[in-house]
């Protein structure tokens, strides 16, 4: 048996998703690597104690069957505020909708319960909810998205660092030549002043632009002094990370 989480996708699949949110998601898969350095040797001593022939034979066999039980953990278990996943019989069998759920798992001295949160119609079928997660989350944990993702108030725009200062470095630029410099230089500045991050997450429910974001961008754009005068408005900066000299990539290229 398999699952349709990204874990259990073929390369050309996986490839589909390059430009996509879940990208990054597929980058930083680290399965095979737990595996190897934490669950191999367990399981190998295990095999041996429990006598699990097919287990040392069968190498890759074994693999498939930790990321099928991994899975099995993933997509069915339940946690109650941070502990967890606790596999619950029959209540796993629920699917999920986040709108329009009529019943929701609640935990009371240590019991689960399933309660209704509305009349349930005879032959309506009893859905639940997994949690507020966007159509990213949901495909990349459970292996599926909503019927209607546009209503799904969870659902946001990823960009990462890369995306918003390679653009605004490639404009201000004369000679593509002296991007990679540039590039080196504005990551430089946000180091300096501790903004470097990730990604940035725009959603529908907060469709203004990241302060943070904003501030990426201004870096990008700031000549030596102004970078300097702002640099000196901040209420702390180490002094090991303040000492780094940064030209400003606007100094080497075209006024925008």
């Amino acid at each position: 048996d398999t699952f349709t989480t990204p874990l259990w996708w073929t390369p050309e699949l996986k490839e589909r998703a390059a430009g996509t949110g879940l990208e990054c998601f597929l980058r930083g898969d680290d399965t095979k690597k737990v595996y190897e350095s934490k669950i191999k040797d367990i399981l190998q001593h295990a095999a041996k104690e429990l006598k699990w022939t097919t287990h040392e034979q069968q190498p890759e066999s074994a693999f498939n069957r930790y990321i099928w039980a991994s899975s099995v953990i993933c997509t069915r278990g339940y946690h109650n505020k941070d502990k967890g996943p606790y596999l619950i019989p029959l209540i796993d069998q629920f699917n999920h909708d986040q709108i329009n759920f009529c019943t929701r798992l609640k935990c009371a001295e240590g019991v689960f319960l399933q309660i209704a949160d509305k009349a349930i119609r005879e032959g309506q079928q009893i859905c639940t909810t997994y949690g507020q997660f966007s159509s990213l989350q949901l495909l990349h944990t459970y292996g599926f998205v909503d019927d209607t993702p546009s209503e799904n108030g969870s659902n946001f725009v990823s960009l990462s660092a890369e995306q918003i200062l390679i653009p605004c470095i490639d404009m201000l630029c004369e000679d593509e030549d002296m991007v990679p410099e540039a590039i080196a230089d504005v990551r430089k500045r946000l180091q300096r002043l501790q903004l470097l991050r990730g990604e940035f997450r725009l959603t529908k429910a907060k469709p203004v632009v990241p302060l943070d974001l904003l501030e990426h961008l201004t870096l990008c754009f700031l000549q030596d002094g102004e970078y300097e005068d702002l640099v000196n408005l901040m209420p702390t900066t180490s002094s090991s990370s303040a000492s780094a000299s940064v030209s400003s990539p606007s100094s080497s290229s075209s006024s925008s």
